[in-house]
């Protein structure tokens, strides 16, 4: 089993080096309390999360409009692209992708490797990551009939060196009548590409009517 999500604390970055998670202690063993507890404050896209179609679009599905077995997806490819910082992807790199080529058209589940990964504690991670085009979106849509997600380990669809690119590209895969779901801050460090999964699983934290959330994502 892999893990393809990071651990939310302290030093999870946050898009456009935003507000990142709060926690103090309301209860303490070491100071005479029954029990250890947490009180926890962070913005549900924070950390490795999904973009649900009511991020961007006010009549869109949120988290819990979906079956469980949506959070299933399979089968998963994987494809690999070293993109550089501030690069806006779209279909032509997909193409060129190592292990584009192997891909099923039936595959429920994208995921990009672009090595931002081994970059996620630098300033450059938030400030200057590659983004995506809007015309990416449409497609993929006609590539790969059955994607649910796409995801990929950078902070966001949206790199803030273009963000007015970014809401597009958001727009562009959230507000359709066949969504593609955002996976963003994905951890695919020790995933190989190109390959498949045979098997992922997507927890996202059940906020009722949220747009959007932290995921635990699991990956044979």
């Amino acid at each position: 089993m892999y893990l393809l999500s990071y651990p939310l604390d302290s030093s999870t970055p946050a898009y456009g080096n935003g507000e990142g998670l709060k926690s103090r202690s309301d209860k303490n063993i070491c100071e005479g309390d029954s029990c250890n507890t947490l009180h926890i404050e962070f913005s549900n896209h924070l950390g490795t999360h999904v973009d649900c179609p009511l991020h961007f679009d006010s009549d869109g599905a949120s988290i819990t409009d979906y079956e469980p077995d949506f959070w299933n997806p399979g089968p998963v490819g994987i494809v690999e692209i070293p993109a550089q910082a501030a690069q806006l992807l779209d279909e032509n790199d997909l193409l060129s992708s190592t292990g584009y080529e192997s891909l099923p058209t039936n595959i429920q589940a994208l995921l990009l490797k672009t090595g931002w990964g081994s970059r996620r504690q630098s300033r450059e991670y938030w400030e200057s990551p590659p983004g995506y085009l809007p015309s990416l979106a449409d497609w993929m849509r006609n590539r790969f009939p059955e994607l649910r997600f796409f995801g990929f380990d950078s902070i966001s669809l949206s790199s803030f060196a273009h963000r007015d690119v970014g809401r597009e590209a958001h727009r562009a895969f959230l507000k359709h009548q066949r969504p593609i779901l955002i996976l963003e801050d994905l951890n695919l460090v020790r995933v190989e590409a190109p390959g498949t999964l045979s098997e992922v699983l997507i927890s996202p934290l059940f906020l009722s009517g949220a747009d959007g959330a932290p995921c635990t994502i699991w990956a044979r």
